[in-house]
């Protein structure tokens, strides 16, 4: 079956909303990832800053205890439940980010992993969206996995094998031409070939950190 890149996408939102209470119970694995976020804060000329794909608030929150005006955006309804329950005190925005349009600006945007659940045309338009709702100056962050075989893929749910999920597993390479192409000048690119937290599907971890230009 050939699916439209709105069918790929509610497929990954049927996936997490299924899979919400297992995902939080399995993947709140933070400390891996704290020196690259710190690394990013230190960065910001400003304190407001979007967690893009959010999902049960962890990283959000951890923007919020630095002192930063942090809103979390995930389509996932129960994921968001599960985020709302724990940090009632963050806005969270229950929206596709691939279609969200908003007037509301950002000093820093913050993606971990959900890129790889956008397809290239849909990616490519969120980025430019991300540099239109930036401030000037505005720096966005990217954590992501290498993957073992990049490109798209319908596989089967991790955590649970009846589910399938859409991947769009990109190469650094990708990505950074992504980033020049939306407007923004790659300041950081770090490749780390290893990463005990990645899917059965990748292995690494991907460090971008751009300014709009």
């Amino acid at each position: 079956m050939k699916y439209t890149n709105k069918q790929k996408r509610e497929m990954v939102r049927i996936d997490y909303d299924a899979i919400a209470d297992v995902y939080v119970a399995n993947c709140s694995e933070f400390d891996y990832y704290k020196p690259f976020i710190d690394k990013f804060i230190s960065s910001l000329k400003g304190k407001k800053v979007l967690d893009v794909g959010c999902g049960h608030g962890l990283f959000t929150n951890y923007f919020s205890e630095n002192g930063l005006i942090a809103d979390g955006i995930d389509f996932s309804e129960k994921m968001l439940t599960i985020a709302n329950k724990a940090y009632p005190k963050i806005r969270f925005i229950n929206k596709d980010f691939c279609t969200y349009k908003t007037t509301d600006k950002y000093d820093g945007i913050f993606i971990k992993n959900v890129l790889f659940h956008v397809p290239d045309d849909d990616l490519k338009k969120a980025l430019k969206n991300f540099n239109a709702i930036l401030n000037k100056n505005g720096k966005i962050c990217i954590l992501m996995e290498v993957p073992k075989e990049p490109g798209e893929q319908i596989l089967a749910e991790e955590f649970d094998e009846k589910l399938q999920i859409y991947y769009n597993y990109l190469t650094p390479d990708k990505v950074e031409k992504m980033l020049n192409d939306a407007g923004f000048e790659v300041d950081i690119k770090q490749i780390i070939t290893e990463n005990n937290n990645a899917t059965i599907y990748a292995f690494g971890l991907m460090v971008f950190q751009a300014t709009k230009k």
